[in-house]
C-alpha cells in the first residue's frame, strides 16, 4: 500500500468518524445586520454581529479601529434568526461624519465581517437657529496639568421642540485625552439642571432664558492629556431632531425638563409626537481647537508623584490622642489648581509610616469643602513612643523655575496611650525594628507598699487667717478677679497674635531653609493667592488691586524673584541677615495691606 493511498484512507475515515467536529469548525461564519432606517451623521446607529454555528459562545468580538465612527458595545445575547439560534454582539455606531463611510472590520474567532461592508449617513443641515462655542482657558500646558473646557450653547428653538440631542466633543472622545470632571460640576439638585448626551456620557448642565425668546445651556468641565504634543481638534458638532409643529406654533414656554439627570438620547422629549409634519434634522458647529502640551523635562526624580504646581498641604490628626492599636485617621486639606488628578503618595510606601503605624488600605475617596480636597487615611498606631505624625515629601514639578521641588508637610504631634495587653503579634515589623516596654516591674510588687503610713496628717490644726489676706479680699476683689483672669487674657492674646498669618510666617522662615514655601503659605491666607500661582506677574496684580505701594509692591517681586533663582534647584542655607530682611519687608507689607475683606 503506497504512502499516498494511506494519507487518503485515514483522512476519509477520520471524516467518517469526527463529522460535527469538522463541520463545529469550519460551518461558521459572521453575517453584519445594518439597520434598516436612515443613519444619520452624529445619531446613533444600532448594528449586530451575528454568529451562526460559532464552535464556542466564550469568543470575544474585537473591532477594527475607526475614526470615522464612535463605537459602543453592548453584551453578546442569543437571538433567533428564521427559527435558528444565534449568537448576536450588539454594536452601537455613531457617525462622525457623512456620505457614504466604510464599516469597521469586526472580528471573532478565525472569522470577520467583509473589509468592504459600507453604510450612507446622511448629514443634518447646518442652521443658523442655535449655536454653540468651546472656549477652553489656555493654550500651552505641561503634561501632567488639566485644562478647563467651557461649552455653550445658544437656541432660538423652542427647547420643547428638540425631541433627540447629541453632541460629539473631539476633547471627550481622543484617547488620547482624558476627561475629568471638576469638583464644582453641576449636579441634578442645582437650579435650571438639565442632563445632556454628550457622546457616550451625561453631562449635567444648567439652562437659562435670554431675551428675544432664546436660551442658554450651559457646562463646564476639565480635559487631561495623557500624551505630549500639539493637538489640532476638529470642531465640536451638536446635532438635533426638531418638531416643526412645536418650534413653528407651539407656544408653551420651557420650564425645564421633566428629568434634569435623565440619560439618553431623547432627554428632550416632546410630550406629543408629532404627526402633520416630520422633525427635522438640524446641525450646528463650532470652532477648532489647537492646544500644545510640553513634556516635562529630563530628569524625573524616583520619588516624583505626578503632581505638576506648588500644592498647599495641611495635615491633621483625628485624634491627636490615641490608645495603642487603636485606629485614628489623617486628614489631609489639599489647595492645588488640578486638585482633581494631585495625587498624594502611598503611606504604605512612606517607610516612616510603616515603621509605626499599620496601614490597612489606601486612603478614602476625597471629597471638597470649595476648593480644598480633603483625603483622609485610617491609621493603627503600633509603637507607644511615636510622638508624632512624620512629615510626608511631596515632589512636584515647578512650572514657574522648570525644576523639581521637594514639598514636605508639617509634623503633627500625637499622643500614643500605651496599653498592657496590647497584641504585638498583630502588627508586621521590619528585621531591623524592636519594641521596648517603658514600664519596669517591681520584683516586690505592692507588698512593700507602706499600709501605716498617714496620708493624712489628722493633728495638723489650720492657723488662723492672717489679717492682711482677709484685708485684701475683702477690699481689692476686682484685683484679684483680674490677677485671676490675666493668665487666661493673657494665653487668649498670644494665641491670636501667633494665629495671624504674619506671625506664622516669622515662625516658619524661622524654622526652614526654604522660604518659598512660607511665602506661598502667608500670600494664600492673607490674600488668596495659591501657593502654585506665586510669581512675579500675578503677585504684581494681586496687590496692584489692593491698592498696595508700587515702590513696596516692586521690592517684594525683586525680592521673589531672588529667592526663585536661589532655591530653584534645591534649598540651601538662608542666612540670618537675609532672613531678617525679608521679614522686614514683608511686616512692612502686611501693615500696607487692608484689614478688611482679606484673609488675616
Amino acid at each position: 500500500m503506497t504512502s499516498y493511498f494511506k494519507q487518503f484512507l485515514f483522512g476519509f475515515l477520520a471524516l467518517l468518524v469526527f463529522p460535527t467536529a469538522y463541520a463545529s469548525d469550519t460551518d461558521w461564519q459572521l453575517i453584519l445586520e445594518k439597520p434598516d432606517e436612515t443613519v444619520w451623521q452624529g445619531q446613533p446607529a444600532d448594528f449586530v454581529v451575528l454568529a451562526l454555528n460559532p464552535p464556542s459562545d466564550d469568543l470575544k468580538l474585537s473591532i477594527a479601529a475607526t475614526s470615522d465612527f464612535m463605537v459602543t458595545q453592548r453584551p453578546a445575547v442569543r437571538l433567533q434568526r428564521d427559527g435558528t439560534p444565534v449568537m448576536g454582539y450588539p454594536v452601537r455606531l455613531t457617525p462622525l461624519k457623512s456620505g457614504e463611510l466604510t464599516l469597521p472590520v469586526f472580528t471573532l474567532g478565525e472569522q470577520q465581517t467583509d473589509a468592504s461592508e459600507s453604510i450612507t449617513v446622511t448629514m443634518p443641515t447646518v442652521t443658523d437657529a442655535m449655536s454653540i462655542n468651546v472656549s477652553h482657558t489656555t493654550d500651552s500646558i505641561y503634561l501632567g496639568q488639566t485644562i478647563d473646557v467651557q461649552f455653550e450653547w445658544i437656541t432660538s428653538i423652542q427647547p420643547n421642540a428638540l425631541k433627540a440631542v447629541n453632541i460629539l466633543l473631539p476633547e471627550f472622545e481622543s484617547a488620547a485625552i482624558r476627561p475629568v470632571e471638576p469638583w464644582d460640576a453641576f449636579t441634578s439638585r442645582d437650579a435650571n439642571a438639565i442632563g445632556l448626551p454628550v457622546g457616550n456620557r451625561r453631562i449635567i448642565a444648567r439652562w437659562h432664558g435670554l431675551p428675544d425668546n432664546q436660551y442658554r445651556i450651559h457646562f463646564h468641565y476639565k480635559i487631561q492629556p495623557l500624551e505630549a504634543g500639539t493637538f489640532d481638534l476638529q470642531p465640536g458638532v451638536l446635532m438635533a431632531s426638531v418638531d416643526q409643529q412645536i418650534w413653528k406654533h407651539g407656544s408653551q414656554q420651557f420650564r425645564g425638563s421633566r428629568f434634569p439627570a435623565h440619560f439618553d438620547n431623547n432627554f428632550f422629549e416632546a410630550e406629543r409626537v408629532a404627526k402633520d409634519e416630520a422633525p427635522v434634522r438640524l446641525m450646528t458647529l463650532s470652532e477648532p481647537v489647537r492646544f500644545e502640551v510640553k513634556p516635562l523635562p529630563s530628569g524625573v526624580p524616583e520619588h516624583f508623584t505626578g503632581m505638576v504646581g506648588r500644592p498647599d498641604i495641611t495635615v491633621t490628626a483625628e485624634p491627636e490622642t490615641v490608645r495603642q492599636g487603636e485606629p485614628m485617621q489623617l486628614r489631609f486639606d489639599v489647595i492645588h489648581p488640578h486638585s482633581e488628578i494631585a495625587q498624594l503618595p502611598d503611606l504604605q510606601n512612606e517607610r516612616a509610616f510603616i515603621h509605626s503605624f499599620d496601614i490597612p488600605g489606601s486612603a478614602s475617596p476625597a471629597v471638597y469643602e470649595q476648593d480644598v480636597r480633603i483625603v483622609r487615611q485610617s491609621l493603627f498606631p503600633k509603637l507607644a513612643e511615636t510622638s508624632e505624625i512624620p512629615p510626608l515629601v511631596i515632589n512636584y514639578f515647578d512650572p514657574q523655575t522648570g525644576h523639581y521641588r521637594d514639598y514636605v508637610t508639617e509634623p503633627v504631634p500625637l499622643t500614643v496611650i500605651p496599653v498592657e495587653r496590647f497584641n504585638i503579634s498583630s502588627s508586621e515589623l521590619s528585621a531591623d525594628v524592636q519594641l521596648s516596654n517603658p514600664v519596669k516591674p517591681d520584683k516586690d510588687g505592692i507588698w512593700e507598699h507602706d499600709w501605716t503610713r498617714q496620708l493624712i496628717d489628722t493633728d495638723s490644726q489650720q492657723g488662723p487667717l492672717t489679717p492682711w489676706l482677709l484685708f485684701a479680699l475683702l477690699i481689692c476683689p476686682p484685683a484679684v478677679v483680674l490677677f485671676g483672669l490675666y493668665p487666661a487674657i493673657r494665653k487668649k492674646w498670644q494665641a491670636y497674635r501667633s494665629s495671624s498669618a504674619i506671625a506664622r510666617l516669622r515662625a516658619d522662615l524661622t524654622n526652614t531653609n526654604d522660604p518659598l514655601a512660607p511665602l506661598g503659605a502667608y500670600f494664600h491666607r492673607r490674600i488668596g493667592l495659591q501657593p502654585s500661582r506665586l510669581n512675579e506677574q500675578s503677585l504684581t496684580a494681586k496687590l496692584s488691586s489692593l491698592d498696595v505701594d508700587q515702590a513696596l509692591i516692586q521690592a517684594i517681586s525683586q525680592q521673589l524673584s531672588l529667592l526663585q533663582q536661589q532655591y530653584a534647584t534645591k534649598p540651601t542655607s538662608h542666612s540670618p541677615s537675609g532672613r531678617k530682611a525679608l521679614i522686614d519687608l514683608m511686616q512692612q507689607l502686611d501693615k500696607a495691606l487692608p484689614a478688611n475683606g482679606v484673609l488675616s
